[in-house]
């Protein structure tokens, strides 16, 4: 009996031993998983808030940096005129949840600093096995910036990410090499204190939580806000090791970001035309005329009548274009400029008038646009003499607007009215022009008479501008001013099938006369009624080399999404060589 108890003594002794010695591998285990589970957890929401910005779809959140004399979970803005550096852009990943603020329109944003106020965390709330709360460094072109005296919102051309006007993050591995060089924001578990760390008190320095390390006689650090990042081993499980490191880390590069964005952006694009098609003014339900396919860099971006495949047809802000227009007005108290040498042009003729002129014109806003333009015909003088009369008009015409829907034969157009009191805004004028012919090819012909009308405080009357181009506009918005401004347009190519193109509002035929999509993922289907394609970032290597320097359509798009004109479109999942995303328009 006293061996038997001798023998279950030492067994259980020896149990105790080998429990000890796994229980430090167990645990090292469920620290490691904890942390790539929280690296994991705070990825996947960093890129949902990014891609799912309410003001500028890729704008990534500012970090809590200890600026403030804490960490306290919230982004530590930027003031209006404090420029965003690499210093100012690594700290504690936010995890608190998001605030929101009110524009001038009532519209409720979240997620970005507004006066000064830091809002936008994540809303997650992630330690990694030690304990410790997640660090993040995100690039300068993705954050609320500052031009030295105000707010400016990250302006990154998706179409050509590397002419951002910051470099991007870097990440390297084990031996130094760059993994990516494309990075909008990388993620780090600190770990446990390493020999010379000290993370006492409120908010202590970053190089008390990330680590450096020598490979080959150069050191890299994750501290010394250099943009530049190492990925690697952990020294604590290296008795051999002189060196002090245990960051691990994840990352987010524009290339992961894109496809999200892509699809978020096609999803506005779409909305943009069901809201076209669905309005008021648009009773037929018509498409827009789109605008043809040139070089997305230099691209007007007019709708043109015939044109069923290309890009959104829209006016970009601020952009002057040319147009045709009527302009009728009956204008009493203007100011009347003297008649020319043969007074041949009465108060009447200039005081009140038709004319179809053709011009520029540029909208400022939903009801506001500027036009100058002329118009001319042949009139007889009061000396009997045959004329050329040229009416010249330069007005900002402000009123009630009314839209008329793209026909057969014509692009969506606008006309603005006035009638009453008629509020001078600079130099609202019409001036009148007689000019006898030629007399001889070096003379243009002599100008025998002209008269200006000038619009003042004291006139009143009506004007009215109609027929005027009113492509897509920003300023209503019919499109969110993110679209623009990010220059997605660039990316985004349509078609419709010719059924449903203006002035027929007809039903296309499955197999006839719809869009067909060739689908790597199951048959070709020729049903389709519209198609929206986004292009992706410019493909490299082998298969297929891309230069979008050329403007080409394959040089933004793949297959028989590259080729114009033949109603054929072509989806598959990512793969080498092919980029594009499809979106399937099921209305109307």
């Amino acid at each position: 009996m006293a061996a038997i108890a001798a023998m279950v003594v030492l067994a259980a002794g020896a149990a105790m031993l080998l429990l000890n010695a796994l229980d430090p591998v167990a645990r090292k285990q469920r620290q490691h998983r904890q942390t790539e589970d929280a690296l994991a957890e705070a990825r996947d929401a960093l890129v949902g808030w990014t891609v799912s910005h309410p003001v500028v779809p890729g704008m990534m959140p500012f970090p809590d940096r200890n600026g403030d004399g804490n960490y306290d979970g919230r982004c530590d803005c930027l003031g209006p005129s404090v420029a965003a550096g690499n210093h100012l852009l690594l700290g504690r990943a936010p995890w608190k949840e998001q605030d929101v603020w009110f524009d001038a329109k009532g519209n409720m944003h979240a997620g970005f600093c507004e006066g000064g106020k830091a809002v936008g965390g994540l809303s997650v709330n992630v330690f990694d096995g030690a304990g410790e709360r997640l660090w993040l460094a995100i690039s300068r072109n993705l954050v609320r910036d500052s031009d030295g005296g105000g707010y400016v919102m990250p302006v990154v051309d998706w179409a050509s990410p590397d002419a951002s006007p910051w470099p991007w993050l870097i990440v390297r591995d084990r031996a130094g090499f760059p993994v990516a060089e494309r990075v909008a924001a990388v993620i780090i578990a600190p770990g446990r204190t390493l020999p010379g760390q000290n993370r006492g008190g409120d908010a202590p320095g970053v190089s008390n939580y990330l680590d450096e390390v020598t490979v080959d006689g150069v050191t890299y650090s994750n501290a010394d806000f250099d943009g530049d990042f190492i990925a690697y081993p952990d020294t604590q499980s290296d008795p051999t090791s002189s060196q002090h490191f245990n960051d691990r880390l994840t990352y987010v590069t524009v290339d992961d970001l894109m496809p999200l964005l892509e699809r978020r952006v096609l999803s506005e694009v779409e909305a943009a035309l069901a809201d076209y098609q669905q309005a008021a003014w648009n009773p037929n339900g018509s498409y827009p005329w789109l605008s043809p396919f040139s070089n997305p860099v230099s691209s007007s971006f007019d709708g043109e009548v015939g044109c069923r495949a290309g890009h959104l047809p829209i006016h970009l802000r601020g952009e002057v274009f040319s147009t045709t227009f009527t302009v009728e007005w009956d204008i009493r108290g203007a100011q009347l400029s003297d008649g020319g040498p043969l007074g041949a042009i009465s108060d009447l003729e200039l005081r009140q008038g038709r004319q179809r002129a053709v011009g520029d014109c540029r909208w400022s806003d939903a009801e506001s646009v500027d036009c100058t333009g002329t118009a001319s015909e042949a009139h007889t003088a009061a000396s009997g003499e045959q004329v050329s009369r040229t009416y010249t008009f330069d007005f900002r015409y402000e009123g009630d607007v009314t839209v008329n829907a793209p026909g057969e034969d014509s692009t969506r157009t606008r006309r603005v009215a006035i009638d009453g009191p008629l509020t001078a805004f600079g130099s609202e004028s019409v001036t009148v022009s007689d000019r006898v012919a030629a007399t001889s090819d070096a003379e243009d012909g002599k100008v025998v008479s002209q008269r200006t009308l000038t619009i003042d405080g004291d006139s009143s009357g009506r004007i009215s501008v109609s027929g005027i181009k009113y492509d897509l506009d920003p300023n209503l918005p019919e499109l969110p001013d993110w679209f623009l401004v990010n220059h997605w347009h660039r990316l985004i190519y349509i078609s419709y099938a010719q059924a449903y193109q203006p002035g027929i509002n007809g039903s296309c035929v499955p197999g006839r006369d719809c869009l067909t999509l060739r689908n790597a993922l199951g048959p070709a289907s020729g049903d389709k009624k519209m198609l929206l394609v986004s292009a992706g970032l410019e493909l490299s290597g082998h298969p297929l080399y891309q230069d979008r320097d050329t403007g080409n359509l394959d040089a933004y798009y793949e297959n028989a999404n590259s080729v114009p004109g033949d109603d054929l479109f072509e989806r598959h999942a990512p793969m080498r060589g092919f980029n594009d995303q499809v979106r399937t328009v099921a209305w109307p």
